[in-house]
Parts: C-alpha cells; sequence; structure tokens
C-alpha cells in the first residue's frame, strides 16, 4: 500500500516508522547500551571480543530480520494515518445534494466487515462533521446495502469486495482501496504505503463518473491524480 512527504495544513501526515532508528523493537539500542556498559570479561572471555560480538548482532542479525518482515505488511500507525484520512476525505469531496434526505443526515463511513480499519474508523468519526453533516461510521458484509455508504474502504484481502463492488455502479460513493484497479473493482482513492508512509493516489475520472467532485486541495495533496482505466 502508498504517500506526501511534507505536513499540511488538513492533517495529511506522513508518518515514518521508528525502526530505521532504533532497529526493531529497540534490539539495535539495547544491545548497543549492553556493549557499553559489559564488565571486563565475562566467563572468562575478553571483554573486548564480547563487544565485538555484540556490535556485529546489531548491526547485521537485526537488519537481517527487518528484511524477513512480509511484503506490504502495514504498521498500526500506518493503519491509524488511513483510518483518519479516510475521514478526512469527506471534508473534500462534495456529493450530490439529492443523495441526501435532508440536511440533517450524517455522512456515513463504511469499511467491508473484519476489516482492521472498522474500530479505527468508528473512534475518528466520534464527534466529527464534515459539510455541516456529522461523520458516522458503520460495517458492512457482502450482502448488506450500500446505498447510505458516502464513502467505502474495501482493502484488497477483504472477503466478499466482489459482490460488493457490482453494486456500486452508478452510485455516488468514495470508494477507497489499498489495491489499484481489477475489475470490477475500480476504486477512485488507493492508499500507497511505502516504509510506513501513508500517501494515496486518486483517480479523477473515476470520481468524476460517480458525479463526485474532488476539491482542488485534495487533489493537490495526492500523490498522483492519473485517471485510472476506462470502465
Amino acid at each position: 500500500m502508498r504517500r506526501v512527504n511534507s505536513p499540511n495544513p488538513q492533517g495529511f501526515v506522513a508518518r515514518t516508522n521508528p525502526v530505521g532508528e532504533m532497529g526493531i523493537f529497540g534490539v539495535s539500542d539495547s544491545l548497543g547500551r549492553v556493549a557499553a556498559a559489559w564488565p571486563r570479561a565475562v566467563c572468562g572471555a575478553p571483554a573486548d571480543f564480547l563487544r565485538r560480538w555484540i556490535n556485529l548482532l546489531a548491526t547485521t542479525l537485526v537488519p537481517l530480520v527487518a528484511t524477513l518482515a512480509p511484503a506490504g505488511a502495514e504498521t498500526a500507525s500506518a493503519m491509524r494515518a488511513e483510518a483518519m484520512d479516510l475521514c478526512r476525505f469527506a471534508l473534500f469531496v462534495d456529493w450530490p445534494a439529492n443523495d441526501f434526505k435532508s440536511a440533517r443526515d450524517a455522512l456515513t463511513v463504511c469499511v467491508l466487515q473484519n476489516d482492521p480499519l472498522a474500530p479505527m474508523v468508528a473512534r475518528e468519526v466520534v464527534g466529527k462533521t464534515a459539510s455541516g453533516r456529522p461523520l458516522a461510521a458503520r460495517v458492512v458484509d457482502a450482502t448488506a446495502a450500500v446505498a447510505d455508504c458516502r464513502v467505502l474502504f474495501m482493502g484488497s484481502r477483504d472477503r466478499g469486495r466482489r459482490e460488493v463492488a457490482r453494486r456500486l455502479d452508478g452510485r455516488s460513493i468514495l470508494f477507497v482501496s489499498d489495491s489499484a484497479y481489477e475489475p470490477p473493482l475500480h476504486p477512485m482513492i488507493v492508499f500507497v504505503v511505502e516504509r510506513d508512509r501513508v500517501q494515496f493516489n486518486i483517480d479523477k475520472a473515476a470520481a468524476a463518473r460517480a458525479h463526485l467532485v474532488v476539491s482542488s486541495k485534495l487533489l493537490a495533496m495526492a500523490r498522483t491524480t492519473n485517471p485510472g482505466p476506462s470502465p
């Protein structure tokens, strides 16, 4: 998954993993402190010899372990950033007025069932508004109606995403995902995560087909705004 490197007034922030500074779980830093404080000799082994072995572990084994992390795996901080961005997108998108029954209707952010973002989004919407409407969160499954969803996130590993995607045709729903176009999936915003930095791409053409107007401010924050493939 994928971001913008500089902070901005709207609160979209690139987040970095501290692994590069401290090592996984702080191992490099801890080993360094142990080496520095090691006694002159332990079990008859010279202290300098032991310190060299500890430094070797810190500089070779720890980076090797880091490379064994699953490709594309997301950290909790990256997922929290995505949850926040899902709610903030609502501030920069206009939906057709006739999509709402009244001016007090909530603007609902939906997440597919069992996706780990669901509880994070539920916490993010509490007490927040967009365009004068309260934000709400809802979990949907492959058979649930999506008509009242204004923002819908479906991850690449979510089950039932294809069934839900087929019901999006003709609806003004901002479809957000962590993977690019794959028929019948045609997300309008795609998260891109690189080294724990969360960015996003926007497909202007897909948004326009859904009768959604994306603010120029959000477009300026996007990594790319290239139109996706034709349906």
